[in-house]
């Protein structure tokens, strides 16, 4: 890596990340909602003035390495730790994005926060915060900055989503009836995304411990040591549990529906641009440097195949869950899962194939994927304050009013955009990602790519059609308040209408524009990367037709099945979750007359199901019963009332445990894991 540490630079680099900080402090003396909204706009506009001058600084002298604080953290037998950052086309082009994406989404924040009983300091900081990771997350160059800012993320993520930590009803999410508090929902998304972190933390301090160094480049060591087969594959595989668990992919996707218990501009933030996108970014940075490391060690190309893997499993089981699902940001919280196994998908065939194309498949998906899936979000988001409720069969929009007509027209782009129908950018990113597939005679994954067009189509149509579907064309059965406002068209702003607008008309005109061979997004794309992620050069893949046409054919297949059958029952019951649920009613008739088995307890869980949370659940279940028999047991003591009254304190404070369930055993989880990660190091630390 290049070395340019000018001033500018530093500068720049510096006023990027750190203004979002400091203005977030600053807004915590602010009183003013307004203010505190165009205070955290004007921090991320100053972030993305100087991600643009950074990006035009890179194009003209190559990448380049800022160092922020030298010597910084010191590790005997270890290369010294800087605060420094790595400057080149990737990270320059994911800080624009997020940052123009995140400037969007605040100014809808400030009409949408409006009249929010909670304190709207803390969201403004939070959220600012939540950039500020990110993109130390992005520009890091060494594995311990890069996992401050991911800690940030997962940090911000569970305040966030805990916002309406009172746990009112209206704020609750879960269908078919709301069934889940929002600080149960944030503790559940912690608990998973906590204890893959630690993992993951595992995996960087073996990978720190081997190469004797914490910067990226030190992987390229990893494979020339001689190491055994495992010991070079452990810290990879941990690397890999982390950004799964953080991309919500497969079988690591359980938290992301519950993230959508926080406010609909956090869900678009976390969707678009930041917290799922984060496990993506951090294999695509490591991507070359995993290329190397199977070049001398043939066996780590599983890593590539189980990238791939996870992220096909992804698309089927998140297609399908949104299928049947009728709570709106969950319908799309499934989406998400499914559009990143894409990504996955895709990714995983860079580095077993070690084709630029499939790269460039999968940057141009996750641009396209973030513009339009932010935009929905936004829309989920006035559909939900219109009709206070959260789910999609009690909306029954009607498409007569100026209103209706606009959300219906900007909702059916942003949709044929997220199926992949031209001229949206969408469909330009899935016919590369198809025609990659198809190139490289990858049929088996090019069939589950395009089974994954199918079941896009055909929830997108389902959601739509439920949505816009005139009063009383099908019945009401759940009722939920989500806004304390009266559904009303003359309480939907121009402030929140803009963003959208501005989201939906860049999916649009960069689709149409990508019809002009010198404007289309993949030779931009091209021309932005060459050299760092993409070989110079690379010509064009040829256009397959009959590909695009059956691609095409099952897509309106899809809507036609949606627009005719409503609800597809054979969906349900492929899904994962319905297979887990039937799988668990056999077992538990098996073991009905028997003892409550460690596995019985794992699978009676249906939305946790085969996860350790079920088992934590068992647990507290005993220790209350237990609980119950000792209260019992000091009722008949004859003692002093100073030891009734001592223990009955003690009672309540382990009812109070039990009633908390993931905040009561999360630090546990986390501290016999983090002793796991301590055991594992030095293990490796004595065996070399």
């Amino acid at each position: 890596m290049g070395i340019g540490i000018s001033v500018n630079a530093v500068l720049l680099i510096a006023v990027e990340i750190f203004s979002p900080i400091i203005i977030a402090l600053l807004i915590l003396m602010v009183r003013s909602r307004v203010c505190a909204g165009v205070l955290a706009v004007i921090a991320s506009s100053a972030s993305l003035l100087s991600a643009v001058l950074l990006f035009v600084n890179v194009l003209e002298q190559g990448v380049q390495r800022v160092v922020i604080v030298r010597n910084w953290f010191a590790i005997p037998g270890v290369e010294p730790i800087d605060i420094s950052f790595a400057l080149d086309s990737v990270s320059t082009f994911m800080s624009i994005l997020l940052c123009a994406l995140a400037i969007i989404i605040l100014v809808y924040s400030i009409e949408y926060m409006k009249g929010e009983p909670y304190d709207h300091r803390r969201y403004w900081f939070l959220m600012l915060i939540f950039i500020a990771s990110m993109l130390v997350f992005i520009n890091a160059d060494n594995f311990i900055v890069a996992f401050i800012g991911w800690e940030g993320l997962g940090l911000c993520s569970f305040m966030l989503i805990g916002y309406y930590y009172r746990d009112e009803k209206r704020y609750w999410i879960g269908e078919p009836t709301p069934q889940h508090s929002p600080t149960s929902c944030a503790s559940k998304v912690f608990l998973v995304i906590g204890s893959s972190d630690v993992l993951m933390l595992t995996g960087v301090l073996t990978l720190i411990a081997l190469t004797k160094t914490p910067y990226y480049e030190g992987l390229k060591q990893l494979a020339s040591q001689g190491l055994p087969t495992w010991l070079v594959l452990l810290p990879l595989a941990l690397l890999l549990i982390g950004a799964l668990a953080k991309s919500a992919q497969f079988p690591l996707h359980i938290w992301l529906p519950y993230a959508m218990a926080g406010p609909t501009p956090v869900s678009a933030l976390l969707h678009s641009a930041t917290m799922v996108k984060a496990g993506f970014y951090l294999i695509l940075r490591l991507l070359p440097f995993l290329i190397d490391i199977s070049r001398e060690v043939s066996e780590s190309t599983a890593i590539f195949w189980a990238i791939a893997i996870a992220g096909a499993f992804s698309i089927i089981e998140g297609g399908l869950s949104a299928s049947k699902a009728i709570e709106l940001k969950r319908v799309l919280a499934y989406s998400t899962i499914s559009q990143l196994g894409y990504l996955f998908l895709i990714l995983g065939v860079a580095g077993f194939t070690q084709s630029s194309h499939a790269t460039l498949a999968s940057l141009f998906h996750m641009t396209s994927h973030a513009i339009f899936k932010a935009a929905l979000f936004l829309v989920a988001g006035i559909l939900i304050h219109m009709f206070s409720t959260i789910y999609i069969n009690e909306m029954n929009f009607s498409i007569k009013s100026r209103l209706g007509a606009l959300l219906f027209l900007v909702t059916l782009i942003l949709c044929l955009s997220l199926v992949g129908f031209p001229p949206m950018i969408g469909y330009w990113s899935k016919k590369l990602l198809c025609e990659v597939l198809h190139h490289m005679n990858l049929y088996t994954l090019l069939i589950i790519a395009i089974v994954g067009v199918f079941l896009t189509a055909y929830y997108t149509t389902r959601m739509m059609k439920y949505v816009f579907t005139p009063r009383n064309a099908h019945t009401t059965t759940y009722k939920h308040c989500k806004s304390a406002l009266e559904p009303h068209e003359n309480h939907i702003s121009k402030l929140l209408l803009l963003p959208i607008i501005l989201l939906t008309t860049a999916t649009l005109f960069l689709g149409i524009f990508s019809y002009i061979p010198e404007y289309c997004a993949t030779s931009i794309l091209k021309t932005i990367f060459k050299g760092v992620l993409i070989e110079e050069g690379i010509e064009d893949l040829p256009e397959n037709l009959l590909l695009t046409g059956i691609k095409l054919l099952v897509a309106c297949v899809g809507v036609v099945l949606a627009l005719k059958v409503c609800e597809l029952k054979v969906l349900s019951y492929l899904s994962l979750s319905n297979i887990a649920s039937i799988i668990s009613q056999r077992l538990k008739q098996l073991y009905a007359k028997g003892s409550q088995t460690l596995i019985h307890v794992i699978i009676l869980s249906r939305n946790f199901t085969l996860h350790i949370s079920t088992f934590m659940q068992a647990t507290l279940m005993s220790t209350t019963r237990l609980v119950i028999k000792c209260e019992r047991a000091f009722d008949r003591l004859t003692v002093s009332e100073g030891v009734i009254v001592k223990a009955r304190a003690m009672l309540k404070f382990l009812e109070y445990l039990r009633m908390d369930l993931q905040r009561s055993l999360l630090i546990m989880v986390v501290i016999l894991l983090l002793v796991l990660a301590i055991l594992i190091v030095v293990a490796i630390l004595t065996i070399i």
